[in-house]
């Protein structure tokens, strides 16, 4: 890895747009001089220019890593396309477009930019009609225009999320833009999705119980232990609300309809808490589960006795506690 390349990788970091799981697998260049570079987890392809772009940098983390990073603008500034490539572990679409959002509300250096594009279905390439969701803000730095735009879609077992800033476009120009970048795309054939519609807030409060959670007695670290397997983190929901916002990109989901689980993203790229209640038996929850998604690993962070409210939830990640990790890629995809 040449030293620009180092330079490029060190600014990425510092921007915050790394994809989760880069803290636990080595970061490595993955910036060719073929015309196509590939990613191979997913097989998905993408030329040397991109939206009229050229490539400027893509990662990988770890060998034959999950998610990726790809970059295409001018070396001199300008407009910028930016690719993360992350594995579907949770959730859908939608949540994950709202999580795009945040990542552009939430950024100080796009503080002050309006939504001009409200979130809007579009086609992704042979993916099937409404099956992507764009939006893109407006912005006006010092007098001079800046539009950013977010789109995400998926691809069989992977979403793809894409970021445009233009300094020449207005909002419409970029939208139909990034349409035209995704359109450069090569991406391998994949189910047809159905329609989908933006995410909106829940209807319901969330049911957790009053009172500080406890974590459950002996036996449920004892049944924990002695699992071999990965525990099916996942929380099924064909349709799913925001409900609550803790800010910094901390976002709950729920499926629609329900009030006792749900899903904490912690980031715009994959990165989440699973918090449900568990039933080894069957019946009602013999206790509640608070894990990390992560692209290689799940990590249950606390059995407790109780649905604890997202903050807390949000504590028990912070805390760096483990009760137990499991190796989910390459044997669980």
């Amino acid at each position: 890895m040449n030293v620009i390349d180092s330079v490029r990788i060190l600014l990425i970091a510092m921007l915050g747009i790394v994809p989760a799981g880069s803290s636990d697998a080595n970061d490595r260049s993955a910036r060719s001089a073929d015309s196509i570079w590939t990613h191979k987890s997913s097989s998905i392809a993408l030329p040397e220019t991109i939206g009229g772009l050229p490539r400027q940098l893509a990662l990988t983390f770890a060998p034959s890593g999950p998610n990726a990073h790809i970059s295409f603008g001018s070396t001199h500034g300008g407009d910028t396309l930016s690719i993360d490539i992350f594995r579907n572990t949770s959730g859908n679409v939608p949540l994950w477009f709202s999580q795009a959002q945040r990542s552009v509300e939430s950024l100080g250096d796009y503080e002050g930019a309006k939504l001009a594009v409200p979130p809007s279905p579009f086609d992704p390439p042979a993916l099937g009609s409404d099956t992507g969701l764009l939006a893109v803000y407006d912005r006006r730095p010092t007098g001079k225009r800046q539009s950013i735009g977010v789109a995400l879609f998926s691809v069989g077992d992977w979403y793809v999320h894409l970021r445009a800033v233009s300094f020449k476009r207005s909002a419409g120009d970029t939208a139909a833009w990034m349409q035209t970048a995704i359109a450069d795309m090569k991406l391998p054939p994949a189910p047809r999705g159905k329609p989908i519609r933006p995410i909106t807030a829940c209807a319901t409060p969330l049911a957790h119980p009053s009172g500080r959670p406890e974590d459950v007695p002996a036996y449920g670290l004892v049944t924990l232990t002695k699992r071999e397997k990965a525990p099916d983190t996942r929380i099924s929901g064909s349709f799913w609300c925001l409900d609550s916002n803790l800010g910094q990109g901390r976002v709950a989901y729920r499926p629609t309809g329900t009030n006792d689980r749900y899903l904490l993203a912690t980031d715009h790229v994959g990165a989440a808490l699973s918090v449900r209640g568990e039933a080894p038996t069957g019946g009602t929850p013999s206790y509640y589960s608070v894990v990390s998604l992560r692209p290689r690993t799940i990590e249950v962070r606390a059995m407790l006795d109780r649905l604890p409210a997202p903050a807390h939830a949000l504590e028990r990640k912070s805390a760096n506690q483990s009760l137990r990790s499991y190796n989910i890629w390459p044997s669980v995809q």
